[in-house]
């Protein structure tokens, strides 16, 4: 199933960057986790509420057409602000 799941991403990523999306990022979240909705939400006025342990778990990886790179998804969160 992992590997399904890469190619999808893969395939989501290629289709998205440029032309819609600037920024595109996977959030790797543990293996029994159901949805991302139920980790993290964005609110109104640059805010969002996170399950902190949950979207720590792994480093975020984000993509736009030029570069690459992994970090942590809270950290992006706050630079944005």
């Amino acid at each position: 199933m992992q590997q399904n799941n890469q190619g999808a991403l893969e395939a989501v990523r290629r289709f998205l960057l440029g032309d819609i999306v600037e920024l595109f990022i996977i959030l790797n979240l543990p293996r029994d986790d159901i949805h991302i909705d139920g980790d993290f939400a964005e609110l109104p006025d640059k805010m969002a509420i996170a399950h902190r342990p949950t979207v720590d778990y792994a480093p975020a990886e984000f993509y736009t057409e030029r570069e690459s790179w992994r970090g942590s998804f809270t950290e992006w969160l706050r630079d944005e602000e």
